[in-house]
């Protein structure tokens, strides 16, 4: 029987493409040089938990280990925007993933913060909006409570 990381490492060799892993050296190598660049200015980068923007954030933190502590100058804040119209099961995913990135990044000292901003004063549109459908369900009253 196999182990699970020599399964791990066979379908990782057989996922991906070389072509792949020369835009993915390609993308870390510009990550890197443009970090490095003559310039103060931070990074802030928009965090949704989507794959593309995971993928972003990871090939950000990976660059700073592979660089000297002495060159991380640049602050990277890793930002989600919450509207309140993401589901609040993503919303619960964005928070704990934030929260291990930071955890992680305060651990290996890299300059990053990760954050999540947003409105919060307002009802939740999830929650507005069921109320809606059930109150304009056929046969439901108008004065159904909704807790």
């Amino acid at each position: 029987m196999t182990s699970d990381v020599s399964r791990v490492g066979m379908v990782e060799q057989h996922s991906i493409t070389e072509g792949t892993l020369d835009r993915l050296r390609a993308a870390q190598a510009d990550i890197r040089e443009e970090y490095l660049a003559d310039n103060t200015d931070p990074w802030i980068i928009g965090f949704s938990g989507s794959k593309d923007r995971t993928l972003v954030t990871q090939l950000v933190f990976e660059m700073l280990l592979d660089i000297a502590p002495s060159d991380r100058k640049r602050p990277i804040h890793v930002l989600c925007n919450d509207t309140l119209v993401e589901s609040p099961v993503l919303m619960a995913y964005v928070d704990r993933m934030l929260d291990r990135l930071q955890t992680a990044a305060d651990n290996l000292h890299l300059p990053i913060k990760g954050r999540e901003d947003g409105p919060r004063t307002r009802p939740d549109l999830w929650v507005t909006s069921l109320a809606g459908a059930i109150r304009h369900r056929p046969g439901c009253s108008g004065g159904v409570p909704i807790g």
